[in-house]
């Protein structure tokens, strides 16, 4: 149980990351447009 509330809690924070990643490069890209 704790360890699917592990890999639940680490795919929702991979999900984030990539989120921010995309949406800091495309806001990067219209800055430097």
């Amino acid at each position: 149980m704790i360890g699917q509330k592990i890999f639940c809690f680490l795919s929702l924070m991979s999900y984030l990351l990539h989120f921010i990643y995309f949406y800091n490069r495309s806001f990067i890209f219209l800055i430097n447009y």
